[in-house]
């Protein structure tokens, strides 16, 4: 298990050392990630004032959310640290069926031993953010009551910021629709390569329109535009609820992302960033939502904004 008391410091330096020889492909990417949480913290700020630190960390969250492909998956790690960036959804569907919700709410070491024929590769991004959520839900537990010395309440406020970061990337995961099915590369489809591309090349593509807007600004409109209504459909949610919900939402992308492919190429750039935006600015605007809706769950507590 990986060590979740991860210093400031500590990441700052990994990153700087990560960031310059990474070839893996992210889903979302760098910019796609940060868009998810920064929308997020945007979202979940909105109007409340227990919450409004999190749109005062809006970057923060950002550069958090990044961590575990630019930390986490370095080689020491990656092992470890992969498979719990997806979910193959078809292959859980194939071996759990009706009785996939109990399956899903068991713990991980209790799922891989009451389901050895669903292999870790086939992802377990459900549980990475059951795991983080227990570590977050303390430390806002912590923040709650209230933390007197000032120097240990400043750390698990940082803390608290770095968890509530790492989930929104499995959550962005989960909203990238090549990371909730086994055909993730194309690889089934006669389509190998469109991962990457769909996730780097055309959301960069898209971060560097000429639009007035940018593609930041239009995910946090479309967020804003269904935050209520999302709010009053999974207010009954339980986490579970919400990340099974973000992954159907994602799969039912597939047959779109893949004709979009097959009719506009990959040898324009700008074409295919032009095509794929509004699917683009909906799968990213609902990772938000979620993410919100997991992170609004947590709060409650006071922050000092003392660094």
């Amino acid at each position: 298990m990986l060590n979740w008391q991860v210093t400031f410091h500590s990441i700052v330096v990994s990153l700087i050392l990560v960031a310059t020889s990474s070839t893996n492909a992210f889903a979302w990417g760098k910019r796609g990630h940060s868009i998810v949480c920064e929308t997020a913290a945007n979202l979940a700020a909105a109007n409340e004032a227990k919450t409004m630190f999190l749109a005062l960390h809006s970057f923060d969250l950002g550069f958090y959310c990044n961590v575990p492909d630019l930390v986490w998956k370095k080689p020491a790690t990656y092992q470890q640290e992969k498979n719990n960036h997806f979910m193959d959804l078809e292959i859980f569907d194939r071996a759990l069926g009706a009785k996939a919700k109990e399956a899903f709410s068991l713990d991980r070491h209790a799922f891989d031993k009451a389901h050895p024929d669903v292999k870790e590769e086939a992802g377990r991004a459900y549980w990475r953010v059951a795991e983080l959520e227990v570590k977050l839900g303390r430390l806002a537990d912590a923040l709650k009551k209230g933390i007197e010395d000032q120097e240990k309440r400043h750390k698990a406020q940082v803390d608290w910021l770095v968890v509530a970061g790492a989930i929104g990337h499995y959550v962005g995961d989960l909203s990238q629709p090549l990371h909730v099915t086994e055909n993730y590369d194309g690889q089934l489809t006669d389509q190998k390569g469109i991962h990457s591309f769909y996730e780097e090349a055309v959301v960069d593509e898209l971060t560097r329109s000429p639009s007035p807007s940018g593609l930041a600004a239009d995910v946090g409109r479309a967020a804003a535009k269904s935050w209520s209504d999302y709010q009053k459909r999974v207010a009954k949610f339980a986490t579970l609820d919400i990340l099974q919900d973000l992954a159907r939402t994602s799969i039912a992308e597939m047959p779109k992302l893949l004709a979009t492919d097959r009719k506009v190429g990959r040898t324009n750039l700008a074409k295919a960033a032009s095509a794929y935006r509004e699917q683009i600015v909906t799968r990213l605007a609902t990772g938000a939502m979620a993410l919100a809706e997991i992170w609004k769950r947590e709060t409650g507590m006071e922050f000092d904004e003392k660094k």
